[in-house]
C-alpha cells in the first residue's frame, strides 16, 4: 500500500462488515458472551481513537470500514478519498423539510437483494484520519455537484409524492447529494506531489 499515492473507496464501505446490536456494557468489558476477535477489535478501536460511546440502547459499528481506513492511514498513503451513504448527513435548513434524508447518527441497515449494507458513521473515520496526522475535508457530495433550485425542481421536491418518473428520479438524486458524504484525507506530501504536476 505505501507505493500508492491515492486510495479511492467510493460506494463500497457500506458493504464491509458492520457489528450490530452492540451495547455500552459490551464495550466496557461485559464477558457474559463469548469473546470474539471482532469484539476485541471493537474495544481496541474505541479505546485507541477515543470514539464516543453512544448513551442508551443498542447501536451499530462500521467495523470493516474503520479497520480498512486504519490500515490505509497506517500505510501513510498521501491521499485517501472515501464516499458512501452517511448516517450523519446534514441538509441545509431551508430544504430539510422536503428532502427524505435519514441521519440518526447510528449506522442504518440498507436491505438489498442478496445482501445488506449499512450507512457509515463518518465522524469515526474523520477522527481516525486526524489521529494519523491527515488533513481532513468532509462534507456532502452536494459540495461538488452543485444544482440550482428551480421552480420545477422545487415542485418535484415539495409534493408528498412525485408526479412522474422523472420527478421521482430528480427527488432521489437531490436526496442522495446530501445522504452521501465524502471524506478526503491528505498528507503534506500529497499536496506537494499534486503541485508538482501542475
Amino acid at each position: 500500500l505505501p507505493t500508492f499515492d491515492l486510495a479511492i473507496l467510493n460506494e463500497n464501505l457500506g458493504d464491509f462488515p458492520t457489528a450490530v446490536s452492540l451495547t455500552p456494557s459490551l464495550l466496557a468489558g461485559d464477558r457474559s458472551t463469548e469473546e470474539t476477535r471482532e469484539m476485541t477489535d471493537i474495544r481496541r478501536l474505541y479505546a485507541t481513537y477515543d470514539l464516543p460511546v453512544p448513551a442508551g440502547g443498542e447501536f451499530h459499528f462500521n467495523l470493516g470500514a474503520v479497520l480498512a481506513l486504519e490500515k490505509l492511514c497506517r500505510s501513510r498513503i498521501p491521499g485517501i478519498f472515501v464516499s458512501e451513504h452517511s448516517c450523519e448527513a446534514l441538509v441545509p435548513e431551508e430544504w430539510a423539510s422536503f428532502l427524505g434524508v435519514s441521519a440518526p447518527g447510528n449506522p442504518e441497515r440498507i436491505p438489498l437483494k442478496g445482501h445488506d449494507e449499512y450507512t457509515i458513521q463518518f465522524s469515526h473515520l474523520e477522527k481516525i484520519g486526524r489521529s494519523f496526522g491527515y488533513r481532513v475535508l468532509r462534507g456532502p457530495i452536494a459540495d461538488y455537484l452543485v444544482f440550482e433550485m428551480t421552480d420545477r425542481l422545487r415542485s418535484c421536491l415539495h409534493g408528498p409524492c412525485a408526479c412522474s418518473d422523472e420527478g421521482e428520479i430528480l427527488r432521489q438524486f437531490v436526496e442522495h447529494l446530501y445522504q452521501y458524504e465524502y471524506l478526503l484525507l491528505t498528507k503534506p506530501a500529497f499536496s506537494d506531489f499534486d503541485a508538482g504536476r501542475q
